[in-house]
């Protein structure tokens, strides 16, 4: 389940919350032009994830924090 889609904080791309309800691993694609590129998902039974699409379709999407931070870098700065 797709539950939010807005614009990053900075502008940068576009942050969506995602959401496996059913208790199943999943997987799928995401594609539209509000993401510019289809973005494959997997998760996990019951995993809840944010992920950020950069408008710069060379940038690779990725999980990030709530605060719209990369996950690793979080994990760096502790």
């Amino acid at each position: 389940i797709v539950r939010s889609v807005k614009r990053a904080e900075n502008g940068d791309g576009v942050v969506l919350r995602l959401v496996e309800a059913l208790g199943h691993s999943a997987t799928g694609t995401l594609s539209g032009d509000l993401l510019g590129r289809a973005v494959s998902v997997r998760l996990d039974p019951y995993e809840v994830a944010t992920m950020l699409i950069p408008d710069d379709v060379n940038e690779a999407p990725r999980l990030v924090s709530v605060a719209e931070l990369d996950v690793v870098d979080a994990q760096a700065a502790s």
